[in-house]
């Protein structure tokens, strides 16, 4: 697994590629979460387009959305709450981590183009 974090001035991205573990994953949004805290950013975009989900169950999935809602909902420990847009492959979006983050109160949603994705982000 690879991953970068870019500011592109209003938001922060996250790309990630490769394949991806569960624990990958955490110990990335637990990066990106100390990216913020230095920045104060209020929009993320994570872009999984690129990345291979094959060794992502659905358990990892419940999982991946409870700590997305943890690291940047309601409970953050950031002072805000973060705007959260998703760039995926339809091959691989189950809805499953999105809804569990949105039951807990998360801002997120799933897109499958930028634009879109972006358009939403920033409104």
């Amino acid at each position: 697994m690879e991953y970068q974090i870019e500011n592109r001035g209003s938001y922060l991205e996250l790309i990630l590629e490769g394949t991806l573990t569960r624990n990958q994953i955490l110990g990335v949004l637990k990066n990106t979460l100390e990216e913020y805290n230095q920045l104060n950013y209020k929009n993320l975009l994570i872009d999984v387009v690129n990345a291979d989900f094959s060794l992502i169950r659905d358990i990892d999935r419940f999982f991946l959305g409870k700590e997305a809602a943890l690291s940047f909902g309601p409970q953050s420990p950031l002072d805000t709450l973060i705007k959260l847009a998703i760039l995926a492959s339809k091959e691989i979006y189950t809805g499953f981590a999105e809804m569990v983050a949105k039951n807990r109160g998360a801002l997120i949603t799933v897109f499958f183009e930028k634009s879109e994705a972006l358009e939403w982000l920033l409104t």
